[in-house]
């Protein structure tokens, strides 16, 4: 008897495999995939090192170590947050609701927090912050040293070069371009490089519709940058 026990508990062993592999499979099938990178306000750069975490229960939580994330989340409301401390505190957060499965993008634009109590919430348990320490005097001494070179620099220059007359330097590089995607362009620059596509919206004569071809086509000449801020799109040049 002792050969059917042993097929039948192998039997029943890979029954009970079978079950949970299914089980898990169709457990990730009903999940949604939400991910996206972590921007710096200002310059538009991922930031790598920013903490992010969502109201799952438990509560997820991760290092997005090259400034991006990864969620699979089932259906529901979730709110997805982000931090950021290296030398400055700045934070994010967005919301997103999940019906059905499916690949979702969502990038989090970091801003310095205007209220300090936002960061009084539990985000930063279990994690430890180095506490910075600024040395003055080898910043006084560096700031003084780069003062020497600069003014000796500045002198050396004077004395081996004529005075010449040039442009000033433009930001942005200008190329010929359509009539309609270069006032688009103009606006963008004119308003230092990075506006919302919804304040470009207002300031051009055209249909929404219209605004976002134009966009679509100087983001593929290369010309713009667009990044996903919630509902909206943040437009930035390219330099």
């Amino acid at each position: 008897m002792r050969v059917p026990l042993l097929v039948f508990s192998s039997a029943l062993a890979a029954v009970v495999l079978i079950f949970f592999s299914s089980q898990t499979a169709i457990g990730l099938e009903n999940m949604a995939r939400v991910h996206g990178g972590v921007y710096d306000w200002y310059t538009l750069e991922l930031l790598p090192n920013a903490i992010v975490e969502v109201n799952t229960t438990p509560v997820q939580k991760i290092v997005a170590t090259d400034g991006t994330y990864s969620f699979d989340l089932p259906s529901g409301d979730y709110v997805i947050k982000a931090v950021y401390y290296e030398g400055r505190l700045l934070y994010g957060e967005e919301n997103i609701t999940i019906v059905s499965p499916g690949d979702f993008v969502l990038d989090i634009v970091m801003f310095p927090p205007v209220d300090e109590n936002v960061f009084d919430n539990d985000i930063f348990d279990d994690w430890n912050f180095p506490e910075a320490k600024v040395d003055y005097g080898w910043i006084y001494l560096v700031a003084a040293s780069m003062g020497v070179l600069m003014a000796f620099v500045f002198l050396f220059r004077r004395k081996s070069r004529k005075a010449k007359t040039r442009e000033p330097p433009s930001s942005f590089k200008v190329v010929e371009l359509p009539k309609d995607l270069k006032e688009v362009l103009d606006v963008v620059i004119q308003n230092g490089g990075r506006i919302t596509q919804k304040e470009l919206r207002k300031k051009l004569p055209y249909s929404e519709a219209k605004v976002s071809l134009m966009v679509a086509d100087l983001e593929d000449r290369g010309l713009l940058r667009k990044i996903k801020k919630g509902r909206g799109n943040i437009l930035v040049v390219t330099k």
